[in-house]
């Protein structure tokens, strides 16, 4: 599994036209697309690291990013875009709703 320790915002619609329109329970599962760049996708639950009850559009949050389909020949594929400070954008699938950069990861 790959652990993705990050700094993300979800866009507003002055950000981003195809931005939600409300803001996101962060106490639900939340599983976008996480996408890396170089046509690179995986599945991704965004969890909370301080406690947070709701993400607000617009506002940063450190969260951690749970690959769980991500293994051996998946992470093989991917590990050169796995860089701290690479940015990414999270997707529902092809309608981008906000963007992180990678502060931590970790495979195992």
């Amino acid at each position: 599994m790959l652990l993705l320790e990050a700094k993300i915002t979800f866009y507003t619609k002055e950000d981003w036209p195809d931005a939600l329109t409300h803001y996101l329970d962060a106490e639900a599962i939340l599983r976008p697309s996480i996408n890396l760049g170089d046509g690179y996708l995986f599945s991704g639950q965004i969890k909370a690291l301080y406690g947070e009850k709701v993400y607000m559009r617009g506002e940063y949050y450190n969260v951690l990013i749970e690959g769980a389909t991500i293994h051996d020949e998946a992470y093989e594929v991917i590990k050169h875009l796995l860089t701290i400070g690479r940015k990414f954008t999270i997707q529902t699938a092809f309608r981008i709703v906000g963007s992180g950069n990678i502060t931590d990861f970790l495979y195992y």
